[in-house]
């Protein structure tokens, strides 16, 4: 898979992208990676979700990207919140937590910090946002 294409703009606090969009005369706000994938591929069908296969919320990069059933995107996540538990538990302690995050935070990328610690960059983008220890 090729690298993440990070946004850079405002980024909610959940680290997703957040960009305002016209639509129907009107203004909101949405994903900044819900917005890539409208200027290249159309409309995202009411009962679909786009999802990220790299596991970065800040990733635009439309070969990570893939239009999913709102469904199957929520038993995903949920297959995904299961599996980080696990792994929390078997490898990362609040020690390796806080050296990763400050590692990450120096710079170091998340792929080399990731390959070093045996996780995913997913989880290493995951315990950088708060989300877990």
């Amino acid at each position: 898979m090729a690298e993440c294409v990070e946004w850079t703009g405002y980024r909610y606090r959940n680290g997703y992208g957040g960009v305002r969009i016209k639509r129907d005369g009107k203004w909101s706000n949405t994903t900044a990676h819900r917005k890539a994938w409208i200027d290249a591929y159309g409309e995202i069908p009411d009962d679909y979700h786009v999802h990220h296969l790299c596991g970065n919320p800040a990733c635009v990069n439309l070969e990570h990207l893939k239009s999913v059933p709102k469904v199957d995107h929520h038993r995903t996540h949920c297959q995904e919140r299961e599996s980080w538990r696990k792994l929390a538990r078997s490898k990362i302690d609040k020690r390796k937590a806080a050296e990763i995050r400050a590692r990450k935070r120096k710079g170091e990328t998340a792929k080399a910090i990731a390959v070093e610690y045996g996780i995913s960059e997913g989880h290493v983008r995951t315990l950088m946002t708060g989300r877990c220890w």
